[in-house]
């Protein structure tokens, strides 16, 4: 996804499998939360670089009050 969506060169990537070195959950080894991806920054932007604005969070979905 980030070489054919975000354009991002193979040479700016690196993995690094973890095994079962960082669980979230170590009683559950096959469990999905467990499947992590991180996703870390090391170069910095030239700084004449135009800064990009956020992108702005979904709006909030307001849910039906319960009735009893």
């Amino acid at each position: 996804m980030l070489v054919n969506t975000f354009k991002i060169s193979t040479k700016r990537l690196v993995p690094i499998g973890l095994g079962e070195e960082q669980f979230l959950d170590r009683a559950k080894p096959t469990s999905a939360v467990n499947g992590q991806l991180q996703i870390m920054t090391f170069a910095k932007l030239p700084e004449d670089a135009p800064a990009r604005p956020a992108a702005a969070p979904p709006p909030a979905t307001k849910k039906p009050a319960k009735r009893h």
